[in-house]
């Protein structure tokens, strides 16, 4: 497998931070059209009105993404009740 960075240094946590291009808390998610395990599809439609999503998004590769894994499975066993949960790692703009 290939990564992005041949070691992972803290500096590079410090410089992902400080990027702050995307959606801001409070704004509105933008459309999205994701690719499912299974050949399907699922779309920013299928979640509007029920109740909160948590998008996450990362590379198979990044030992970040594979590190986030048992918290996100703990936030599911807590919440996964009240709350989709859908992650991802291909992310597309609908325009």
């Amino acid at each position: 497998m290939t990564y992005r960075y041949p070691h992972f240094h803290t500096r590079l946590v410090i410089e992902d931070m400080r990027f702050h291009a995307g959606p801001q808390p409070g704004e509105e998610m933008p459309d999205f059209d994701l690719s499912t395990v299974d050949g399907g599809r699922v779309t920013k439609s299928d979640f509007v009105g029920r109740g909160p999503l948590l998008l996450t998004m990362g590379s198979v590769t990044c030992p970040m993404t594979a590190a986030a894994d048992p918290a996100l499975k703990r936030l599911h066993a807590q919440f996964g009740d009240r709350v989709a949960f859908l992650s991802c790692p291909e992310f597309r703009r609908v325009r």
